[in-house]
């Protein structure tokens, strides 16, 4: 991707370095994540890692200091183990409420994305960033009317 001026962040369950989606249990195939290497290799190739939580939790099942703990420690864990910075975060499952966002900022991210569909625009909220969907499927010219119109800004 480096070599096409692309860069990517992929958000990781501090927990699960070289572990599964455990979160997932009985819901859909358990599948392997990615471990000290493989994490290695992706800050190698100029990509970043971004936090997710400790555990892939719920925010909002979850009391205050827990959900601290889970925005937080990721960002901790993953910074101690691989010895870079995390400065971007992704909700689990979405859910976030406005004191989460506080906790994402508290914590020392920059921003923070949600599920939410559309382009992030020039008033977004920094800790509350929409995103565009690019699934397996999408091919090249729903790729570009995904990011230069307001096709996806419709969807959120």
């Amino acid at each position: 991707m480096v070599q096409h001026g692309f860069t990517a962040t992929c958000y990781g369950v501090s927990s699960q370095i070289g572990g599964t989606n455990a979160w997932d249990k009985g819901l859909v195939a358990e599948k392997p994540l990615m471990g000290p290497r493989e994490w290695a290799g992706w800050l190698q190739s100029g990509m970043e890692i971004g936090g997710h939580t400790r555990s892939h939790a719920d925010l909002t099942a979850l009391s205050a200091s827990a959900a601290l703990e889970e925005i937080s420690a990721c960002k901790t864990d993953f910074e101690n183990a691989l010895d870079c910075q995390v400065r971007h975060f992704c909700y689990p499952y979405g859910r976030f409420a406005p004191e989460h966002a506080n906790m994402v900022h508290e914590a020392g991210y920059l921003t923070a994305t949600t599920t939410r569909r559309g382009r992030v625009q020039s008033d977004s909220k920094p800790m509350e960033l929409p995103r565009v969907m690019v699934a397996r499927a999408t091919y090249l010219l729903q790729l570009f009317v995904k990011m230069n119109t307001a096709y996806e800004d419709k969807r959120g």
